[in-house]
């Protein structure tokens, strides 16, 4: 006997959305604060690679990524860490031509060591900041000057 689960009753991790501001083309993924279950990991894993292969049309040129983490809650089971990298590393050819700089929003350290463990399996090829509120994010995006200011994580970083 097999049990047929459908993905789309179950309840998402992260919001997708894709939008033009400043005129910059911007792939946002961010966390609704809901416990991780593997069920919903998985979801997640599958929803993040239809997302980014989005990345292969021809007419992005150039695109921002922001991880809105000010909701995230730490996983307990971490089991599917090396899966959620294995989609980012897919991608990667991608990221090095339309990627400009990705931002992390997050107003506390627990991400950060999500963020330490992810980047055992992951490491970007692109800019990487992190930003405390949607302001500082706003100047990362928009300023060059401020986003010299802003910390950026890079592989020896956390």
């Amino acid at each position: 006997m097999y049990i047929y689960i459908s993905l789309m009753s179950i309840e998402p991790l992260f919001n997708f959305e894709v939008k033009i501001e400043n005129k910059k083309l911007l792939y946002i993924i961010e966390s609704r604060g809901i416990e991780f279950t593997e069920l919903r990991m998985i979801h997640f894993i599958k929803e993040l690679d239809i997302f980014l292969e989005t990345l292969r049309n021809e007419k992005i040129k150039k695109v921002y990524f922001i991880f809105n983490m000010t909701k995230y809650t730490i996983p307990k089971n971490l089991t599917l860490l090396r899966e959620l990298s294995d989609v980012f590393a897919k991608y990667t050819h991608i990221f090095i031509e339309k990627l400009e700089f990705s931002i992390i929003e997050v107003d506390n350290n627990i991400f950060r060591m999500f963020l330490s463990l992810f980047k055992q399996y992951y490491t970007p090829r692109k800019p990487l900041y992190i930003c405390k509120n949607q302001e500082e994010t706003q100047d990362c995006l928009n300023d060059p000057k401020k986003r010299e200011i802003l910390h950026e994580v890079n592989s020896t970083d956390l």
